[in-house]
């Protein structure tokens, strides 16, 4: 192996999980790695943390910003990045010695663009039971139902080419649903693997925890789901089930934990009107939820309520 690697760590008020992060990046058992920590105007010891680290290592760029949000920070650290390979890791969760090492083999072994490998969220491993290259169509279907490809920036390696057109949304939550997928679009090969490499610390601000009660969180949600939606409809007609479970889902969020007068709540409502046969034929889990509103709007809220 003789990539150089580029791992992108955007840092916000992190102080008390950062050393942590660092250690196990800079303990790689593959060390021929650029890490690059973008500063997102941290108004705690974050950024003095980082500069204590930078003069200890020379492997070590070290970017310091004015807060423009996770986006912002991925693509700063994107637009220097010298790696052949690009990894992201947020600054609050840790990786396994081997996290470089054993998706570079794997990207060279199957001869892909993209590696996909497993993560502990605390509470279970998510990962696929067994190595191996998936078809495009795939490795995109394991994507739209959040399987074990997941809408994640860290639970993949990725060849630096598939970046050179695409960019983190800024400003946005749920940036990863809105840029994934064109990465995947962009690969001619994508393989996964069954290692679990990545600790992802799960804390009650996380962007993703119970993000439906949080109304900007949703309406991103809604709106990143939408974009994917209406462009993977397009080149690939064969995920079309699956399509309209994620996107009818998404709908029924909005219609059930956002207000009536915010002009998602119909946006949403007309997405559901006027795919309804398509959204009951979604699957049958799906089909089920979506029959229970198209006969009780009311119960389908409550029952949503009731279970998330």
């Amino acid at each position: 192996m003789q990539n150089k690697v580029s791992v992108i760590i955007p840092v916000y008020n992190v102080e008390q999980y950062l050393r942590r992060c660092l250690d196990s990046i800079i303990n790689q058992s593959y060390q021929d790695i650029e890490i690059i920590l973008v500063n997102d105007g941290s108004t705690d010891n974050s950024l003095k943390i980082c500069k204590e680290y930078k003069e200890r290592d020379s492997r070590i760029v070290l970017i310091d910003k004015p807060n423009g949000g996770l986006s912002s920070a991925r693509n700063a650290g994107l637009d220097i990045a010298s790696g052949d390979i690009i990894f992201f890791v947020d600054s609050d969760d840790y990786v396994e010695k081997d996290f470089v090492k054993i998706p570079l083999e794997a990207l060279e072994k199957y001869n892909s663009d993209i590696v996909i490998f497993g993560f502990n969220d605390g509470k279970k491993k998510v990962h696929c039971e067994k190595n191996t290259k998936l078809e495009k169509n795939e490795a995109m279907s394991e994507l739209v139902i959040d399987n074990y490809a997941r809408n994640l920036a860290w639970n993949k390696a990725y060849k630096r080419e598939l970046f050179n057109n695409v960019r983190y949304p800024e400003g946005q939550y749920f940036e990863d649903v809105n840029t994934t997928y064109k990465l995947f679009d962009n690969a001619n090969s994508i393989c996964v693997i069954s290692n679990v490499l990545y600790n992802y610390d799960v804390r009650e601000e996380s962007i993703s925890n119970k993000f439906w009660l949080n109304e900007k969180k949703l309406i991103d949600y809604y709106t990143a789901r939408s974009e994917q939606f209406d462009y993977l409809i397009k080149y690939y007609p064969n995920l079309k089930k699956k399509l309209f479970a994620s996107m009818g889902y998404s709908a029924l969020l909005c219609k059930t934990f956002i207000n009536n007068d915010n002009k998602y709540y119909s946006i949403a409502d007309e997405f559901l009107k006027l795919n309804k046969h398509d959204l009951l034929h979604s699957g049958l889990v799906y089909s089920l939820l979506f029959s229970i509103y198209f006969m009780s709007p009311n119960l389908s809220t409550k029952i949503l309520r009731n279970i998330l």
